[in-house]
């Protein structure tokens, strides 16, 4: 992908940008505090587990918890997972709004979309690359409209 994307550079005589990678600078799942917590507690986590992966053991986990009466520990599952949850949004909708501004998007747009509470993640993904190039120009009902119908 890189030769041809440099190929391309060179016959157009244009600088090639890298794709912008939707995971990159987000903080990452199996690092956190809230998969520790699980580990540590006999959850089977694959290696690299993805968000719906930790959710479903930690929801499977504070139900154990529950039934069991261990009430504190549960409410430190919880508050873990809520952190990261927010954390993971808070850097999501950075970015989405750097890509917003990259791609000359209207402002209304984003200020839509983050009221509608849209997933950013998703919204992240659906900007990036030759996706995201699509909605230059457009304006903000459109730009909302057709990234609405994605998330």
């Amino acid at each position: 992908m890189d030769t041809l994307r440099n190929a391309l550079a060179g016959a157009l005589g244009v600088e090639a940008r890298a794709p912008l990678d939707k995971a990159e600078g987000l903080p990452e799942v199996a690092a956190s505090e809230w998969v520790a917590l699980l580990r540590r507690n006999g959850a089977d986590l694959p290696a690299e587990p993805t968000i719906g992966q930790v959710q479903a053991r930690s929801d499977a986990l504070g139900r154990r918890w529950k039934a069991e009466g261990r009430h504190r520990e549960r409410e430190a599952l919880e508050k873990l997972r809520s952190s990261y949850e927010k954390e993971l949004a808070k850097e999501a909708w950075a970015r989405v709004k750097l890509r917003f501004a990259e791609l000359d998007l209207p402002d209304r747009a984003y200020r839509a979309l983050k009221q509608e509470e849209a997933d950013p993640v998703k919204l992240l993904g659906h900007l990036a690359g030759a996706r995201g190039e699509k909605l230059r120009g457009l304006g903000a009902e459109k730009v909302r409209d057709s990234l609405r119908k994605t998330s």
